[in-house]
């Protein structure tokens, strides 16, 4: 797996005094304030250094790539990372832990949750060849299983696809586990010193999640800047999410015979970014959806409590009215805002979409939301049609020119 280049940096780090006598690997289960969490750690770097805690920096760099060369050989077939430019950056950040002069290294990466099972063996030789027979401990938090099926599907709508999560089949990744899915290969590896908490009762801690995690290392000081942390992956309302769900099933993007989504005419990978930033009501699902996930996931939220101890009863379920068929005079202006970054096919649905919702509710707002983009509308295609024509003149144009 090693280059030789990297190799080489690895002896010779290997032959200096090593301060570093522990490992925390935080597991970023998706959807527990991960990236927050990173954020909060990069912003601290200087003082958790201070006490002796070293969070490699920046972050973006040095922690998920070190992870994404242990998975090289899986990744490289879709992605386009640069395998020379990893060494060099996995070399840098082995120098800096080697340099540090710290005590305890913490990385933090989603992709930990991603590792095959020889993927997390190999990162363990790895950490354990440049460091030494030194203590590894993995931290990871946990959500309920009604809020992150939600903001699960959520982020698979209005952003990047975490997982497959179809509300229909009741199914995660076209299986019934959701915990296991992230958390049983590198506990297999790492079980020796694994510890879960719930994401809920981190948040509840007096200096929420970053407090709650340096705590548990004995890293806390009041001179942290604990206001580092923010909400950093904004969710979907329930408007925005009902007219992705009509797009998609009115024009779906296109499916690759290996799985893999791809754009097609009319519809881009990137057209339901936009849609974040519709303001209305929160997100929510069914109660009999719900019940029907959480009966299918049984087996592994016994696994989840068999394995660490934690349970989760007395869950909280959304009402089954849901259908969001009152918007707000906010909420219309800002799908006019964004109507003229849609695609042609994709403004045809738009129309039909807002018509229905009239129809039903004979809101005046849709009406008078409908004639500010039909004015936009017409104007598109009448430049369109114009430039149609001048394409078919240029074209005759060609062809009297050769005769």
């Amino acid at each position: 797996m090693l280059s030789r280049s990297l190799f080489n940096r690895i002896n010779f780090l290997r032959k200096r005094k090593v301060s570093i006598q522990s490992i925390i690997l935080h597991a970023g289960i998706f959807k527990t304030g991960s990236t927050s969490l990173q954020v909060f750690l990069s912003e601290n770097r200087q003082r958790l250094k201070r006490k002796g805690f070293l969070y490699p920096g920046p972050s973006s760099t040095h922690v998920d790539i070190l992870f994404n060369y242990i998975a090289f050989d899986r990744i490289k077939k879709t992605t386009n990372i640069d395998k020379s430019r990893l060494d060099a950056i996995v070399a840098d950040f082995l120098k800096e832990a080697k340099e540090s002069n710290c005590h305890t290294l913490i990385l933090s990466s989603e992709m930990l949750g991603k590792l095959q099972i020889n993927e997390a063996e190999l990162l363990k030789e790895f950490l354990k060849n440049v460091f030494g027979d030194i203590p590894i401990k993995v931290i990871a938090y946990v959500r309920n299983p009604v809020d992150l099926i939600k903001s699960l599907y959520n982020q698979d709508q209005i952003s990047t696809r975490i997982v497959a999560v179809d509300l229909d089949k009741g199914t995660i990744n076209g299986g019934y586990s959701l915990y296991k899915l992230f958390l049983f290969n590198i506990n297999t590896v790492f079980h020796e010193d694994f510890s879960i908490h719930k994401f809920e009762e981190a948040l509840k801690d007096n200096n929420g999640l970053g407090g709650h995690f340096l705590k548990s290392l004995g890293a806390y000081s009041s001179n942290l800047r604990l206001r580092g942390i923010k909400i950093r992956n904004q969710s979907g309302s329930q408007e925005a999410i009902d007219f992705i769900r009509y797009i998609d099933e009115n024009l779906p993007l296109c499916t690759t015979m290996q799985g893999k989504i791809r754009n097609n005419e009319g519809r881009s990978l990137d057209d339901r970014f936009i849609f974040r930033h519709i303001r209305g009501k929160k997100f929510t699902i069914a109660a009999g959806i719900m019940k029907k996930f959480l009966y299918n996931i049984k087996d592994d939220l016994k696994w989840l409590e068999d394995t660490f101890g934690v349970k989760y009863s007395e869950l909280k379920f959304d009402d089954d009215n849901i259908a969001a068929d009152t918007y707000s005079g906010t909420t219309l202006d800002d799908f006019a805002t964004i109507f003229p970054l849609l695609t042609p096919q994709a403004q045809e649905l738009f129309f039909k979409f807002f018509t229905q919702k009239h129809l039903e509710t004979k809101d005046h707002k849709f009406a008078a939301m409908y004639m500010e983009c039909s004015f936009s509308y017409k104007i598109y295609m009448k430049n369109q049609s114009l430039l149609a024509e001048v394409a078919e003149l240029k074209k005759q144009l060609a062809q009297l020119s050769q005769k």
